[in-house]
This record gives structure tokens, C-alpha cells and sequence, in this order.
């Protein structure tokens, strides 16, 4: 596992002037960075009805936010497409396996969310795996991007380790499907501190997780104080694989006025190529390809698609999340096809083609 900053390109300061999200295909060269850096803000916010200054000073600053403890009950969940007009996003609730009735609901905890750009919204699909604690987003382009967001159980539950043990053998399986396809960024409250000197189940368990997987953090000093004020810890990660940390910028604390709970957030600023969706001078050509059954490794689409089918939630208790088990179905065949069938040979031509990138 590295923890160091090597391989990162480190910037003195943050250029926050330009929105990168909004580029057109054209003149592309003239402006390769805010062309192709995603900034992504991992923050436990402790109660997100409280962000709504946050929000506002980051509205031109961040792409995507990793959130944790948004204090939502399952049927709120509704609030996180309302909180600012250029933004809408996905969670979980404590509840979210088994609904609290509004009359009945006390004072919130917990809770997971992702929140992208509304420009983003053509590019990003909600992926319903994990448990109540975990949620994933799936971002396409040239390279497809997985987005986990994870709060892992604090220590003060009497359960709280086989908690952890869970959140994280689930991680184990998500990255198993996801690892050979995407480029996987997590971001949380680890509920531990991954460099403090101990021998602790729950520190080996992470750093366990991350050496199986080749994930990599970078180390950004004290990210929680305790409203006391006695005691402060570094709980809060960005993971990322090691075999893109070519595409990391940077990783680092930046300065937030409006921060209002008890962890700093994270900034994560990562190299990525915008496909050109509104390009008005390309035309999208779809071709369907019938797919040689005889020819491919069945095994191997079987071993994927029980993969794919262990991640789904079990018994669906609403519509809702009948249509995201499906929507995961459709997502886990379309994905074990690609991944054994036949590539098709391309024809010889006496035509020069130029690729650009």
C-alpha cells in the first residue's frame, strides 16, 4: 500500500475559476485543464439540510460531492435533487431497508449520498449495490468511473466490528465486478485512523481490503476534532487504484468558509476527458451487433453474471427499488457480453485513417 504522494502532481493553488464541466467540442486545445479535471469533494457533513451555504460557495468549485452522514430518513430522501438548482443526486437512509413512517421519525443520523452537476446527468447512472452505508454512481467517457461513497460504523456500537466486517467484504465484491472495467474512486468516513501506530482489527481490516485490491491514499492530516474540542483524528479517505494514480492531480484539504461540521472535507482533483455530448457536429451512428453465442467462454459470462447477481438487493420492498434491481440486472448482462464476446475484426481499407485524441 502507498500512502505517499508520490506519483501525484502537487499544485500550490487550487484553480477553482473555471467550471470545467462546461466545455463544448470545439477549441478543446485551448484550455487542456479545465477540459480534463474532475474535482470531487468527499465530506461528512453532518446533516446536509445544513449545507445549503456550502452548496452555494462550491456551486463553480466542485463536480461531484461524496457524502456522508446526511441525516435522511429514507422517506426524505427526495431533498437531495432540491438542495441547490445546479445540482441533484442518489443516497441511502438508516431506513432504507425498512422504512420509518414520517409521523414516527426521530431526529436523523447516518445516511450516504453522491451529488453530481445536472450537466453531468446524461453520463451518470445510480448503481443499487452495497448495503445502507455504501453508494455508487457510475460515470461513462473514455474511461468509465466508479464512485463509492462509504461511512463505516463507529465504535461505539457493541456490533461494531462484524459492521465493519461487512461493509467491507461488500466493498471486496464490488470491486471484484467493477476493478477489470473502471477506474474506482472511495471516498468516506472510515471511522478509523488507516496511519495511526496500533495493531487494531479494524485498521488491519481496511489495510487488508486496500492491499488485496492495490488501493492507495494520500495522507492530508487531522480530518475530525471532536466538539469538545479535546481530541481530533484522520478518519476520512480518498482510495484510489495505484494503477491510475497517473490520472490523480491532487488530493488535499482545501480551505472552506462555509463548513459548518465537525470533519473537513477532501478535495480530490482527477484527470478526465469530457465526451463531447452536445457536439452539434457529430453525428451518433448506433450499430447492434448480434452476438456469436457459439464462440464465446460461457464459463466465464456465468461466472460474471452470478457475480453481478450476488450484489443485488434481495427481495425488493418497493417500486422503486424493483426498478433498480432490474436496471442492475440489465447492467450486469450488458457488461458479462461485452466482456466475452468476440471482437469484430475491422475491415482492410486503402484509406489513411488518422485517430486524434
Amino acid at each position: 500500500m502507498n500512502t505517499s504522494s508520490d506519483g501525484i502532481i502537487e499544485y500550490d493553488v487550487l484553480d477553482f475559476k473555471n467550471d470545467c464541466i462546461n466545455v463544448h467540442c470545439v477549441n478543446k486545445d485551448k484550455d487542456v485543464r479545465s477540459n480534463s479535471t474532475l474535482r470531487i469533494l468527499d465530506f461528512n457533513c453532518k446533516n446536509i439540510l445544513t449545507c445549503g451555504p456550502l452548496f452555494k460557495e462550491l456551486e463553480s468549485k466542485i463536480d461531484i460531492f461524496l457524502l456522508q452522514e446526511h441525516w435522511l430518513y429514507d422517506c426524505q430522501l427526495n431533498l437531495l435533487q432540491e438542495l441547490h438548482s445546479d445540482f441533484t443526486g442518489t443516497g441511502k437512509a438508516v431506513d432504507s431497508n425498512d422504512p420509518i413512517q414520517p409521523l414516527h421519525m426521530p431526529r436523523g443520523y447516518g445516511g450516504v449520498a453522491i451529488l453530481w452537476k445536472k450537466n453531468l446527468d446524461k453520463l451518470v447512472t445510480t448503481l443499487p449495490i452495497g448495503n445502507e452505508r455504501i453508494q455508487c454512481i457510475e460515470l461513462s467517457g473514455n474511461q468509465k468511473l466508479l464512485f463509492i461513497s462509504i461511512y463505516l460504523p463507529c465504535k461505539s456500537s457493541d456490533n461494531h466490528l462484524n459492521e465493519l466486517y461487512e461493509c467491507i467484504d461488500q466493498l471486496h465484491e464490488i470491486m471484484e465486478v467493477y476493478k477489470t472495467t473502471h477506474q474506482i474512486i472511495i471516498g468516506g468516513d472510515f471511522n478509523e485512523n488507516i496511519f495511526k501506530e496500533n495493531n487494531s482489527n479494524r485498521k488491519n481490516y481496511i489495510l487488508d481490503f486496500m492491499s488485496d485490491h492495490n488501493l492507495s491514499t494520500t495522507e492530508v492530516g487531522i480530518t475530525y476534532t471532536h466538539t469538545s474540542g479535546i481530541s481530533s483524528s484522520a478518519i476520512d479517505y480518498i482510495l484510489y487504484q495505484e494503477k491510475f494514480k497517473d490520472f490523480i492531480i491532487n488530493i488535499e484539504k482545501p480551505d472552506i468558509i462555509s463548513n459548518v461540521s465537525d470533519h473537513l472535507p477532501i478535495l480530490l482533483q482527477l484527470k478526465y476527458k469530457f465526451p463531447c455530448i452536445n457536439s452539434v457536429s457529430q453525428t451518433q451512428v448506433t450499430t447492434h451487433h448480434k452476438v456469436k453465442w457459439n464462440n464465446i467462454d460461457r464459463d466465464r459470462y456465468k461466472i460474471l453474471v452470478e457475480e453481478g447477481i450476488a450484489l443485488l438487493k434481495v427481495d425488493p420492498m418497493n417500486p422503486n427499488e424493483l426498478d433498480q434491481a432490474f436496471q442492475t440486472l440489465n447492467h450486469t448482462l450488458t457488461k458479462a457480453t461485452l466482456a466475452v464476446a468476440p471482437k469484430k475484426k475491422k475491415k482492410d481499407t486503402e484509406e489513411e485513417i488518422t485517430n486524434y485524441d
